[in-house]
């Protein structure tokens, strides 16, 4: 039994203050995964793996915490740009191109 300032604590109040204790320091040590899974930062696999083998160590935590710490990039909005003049719309094939292309290929298997 455990006694704190001589009072003998149940056996249950210490397993429930070791569990609390420990998932406390579970926390503390994936704190850069945590907050980089919070924020939806890209690449949250190669912090889980920074935290999980190098976060022992105090570089490694710290070089984790920066990864989770890192600005997302924006999102990328595609914007459509539409044809010059006097050309086809994208998806659709120009058929002085195919022709040409046609005749480049039969004259190199000529050549052979």
């Amino acid at each position: 039994m455990l006694t704190i300032s001589g009072v003998a604590l149940p056996a249950w109040l210490t397993v429930v203050g070791i569990l609390v204790g420990a998932v406390l320091a579970a926390a503390i040590y994936f704190l850069p995964f945590i907050i980089g899974e919070t924020r939806n930062v890209p690449h949250i696999g190669s912090i889980f793996v920074v935290n999980l083998f190098f976060g022992w160590s105090v570089i490694g935590w710290v070089i984790a915490l920066d990864m989770a710490m890192r600005t997302k990039a924006p999102p990328v909005t595609p914007v459509p740009v539409p044809p010059p003049a006097g050309q086809p719309a994208a998806g659709w094939l120009n058929p002085g191109l195919w022709r040409r292309s046609e005749r480049e290929r039969d004259r190199r298997l000529l050549r052979h």
